[in-house]
């Protein structure tokens, strides 16, 4: 059940944040002919630079919970690296329960209003010719929030399964089977 849990959790964070990195791709490719219409043929658009920024937003906001995922976030392995898999679980038990849930749950409940007037009055850019849907991007920020949620449940679970299978392995050990 734990497992089921799990791979579901991964399944979605996987698929937005895998969704999301072709951001990174259009990004390049936008950036690379805003270059070359602003310095070739002096033309240039502020929703273009915006576009970017928009994109770059939005790729750090929908691809938090994969990073979790893939183990790319920020952690200090100088102590971690050395544990055993009985440890890591522990420590990442706690660290989602003690740090990843509250954090998460902190970017929803303090964006809360801020992404509700966005969508209240729909808003666009504060630029003249600027993008129309900020608030779809800041609606971003509640994604992120809920996908860190959600591959937090994930290590909780495949945490709880390495400790019980640590728990066995102990048990087993002890009464003398091997």
């Amino acid at each position: 059940m734990l497992n089921n849990i799990a791979l579901f959790c991964d399944r979605i964070n996987a698929f937005v944040g895998k969704s999301a990195s072709w951001l990174a791709l259009a990004m390049v490719l936008i950036m690379t002919i805003n270059v070359f219409m602003r310095y070739l043929f002096a033309l240039g658009d502020p929703w273009q630079q915006e576009l970017v920024r928009f994109m770059h937003a939005a790729l750090f906001l929908l691809a938090a919970g994969y990073a979790l995922q893939c183990e790319q976030h920020v952690r200090v392995d100088v102590l971690y690296q050395g544990m055993n898999q009985r440890k890591k679980a522990i420590v990442n038990l706690v660290g989602t329960l003690v740090f990843l849930f509250p954090v998460a749950i902190s970017i929803i409940y303090f964006s809360y209003d801020y992404v509700l007037n966005s969508w209240s009055i729909f808003e666009g850019s504060a630029e003249y010719k600027g993008l129309p849907g900020v608030f779809l991007l800041k609606s971003c920020i509640w994604a992120a929030g809920g996908l860190l949620i959600i591959q937090g449940i994930s290590v909780i679970c495949r945490s709880i399964l390495v400790l019980r299978i640590a728990s066995h392995n102990a048990r087993h050990d002890m009464s003398g089977d091997v």
